[in-house]
């Protein structure tokens, strides 16, 4: 039987998309299941700061790029979604 390939981890940087929000985050998380480690499928979760740097699966950063804010408009009716997070790539 093949060996199933390791979940390549990358290092970011996250940083709140809203400066002003920082203080009302609620606890930063990201996580899920399928992280292979040494061949076995584990389930991973990880907390994390804001404005410093981390290791993780590659996965769970569009994870994190793809959170966001839904605010309907009250006068049209129309959801916009704001990014909560902005990533960079270390």
């Amino acid at each position: 039987m093949a060996k199933i390939i390791d979940t390549k981890y990358v290092s970011v940087i996250v940083e709140s998309a809203n400066p002003e929000a920082k203080d009302n985050m609620p606890v930063n998380f990201v996580g899920g299941n399928n992280v292979i480690i040494d061949g076995v499928k584990e389930i991973k979760h990880y907390k994390f700061q804001l404005g410093k740097e981390i290791s993780i699966p590659e996965p769970f950063v569009k994870q994190l790029e793809d959170r966001h804010y839904v605010v309907g408009d009250a006068k049209t009716g129309e959801a916009r979604k704001i990014p909560i997070y902005r990533i960079t790539r270390v």
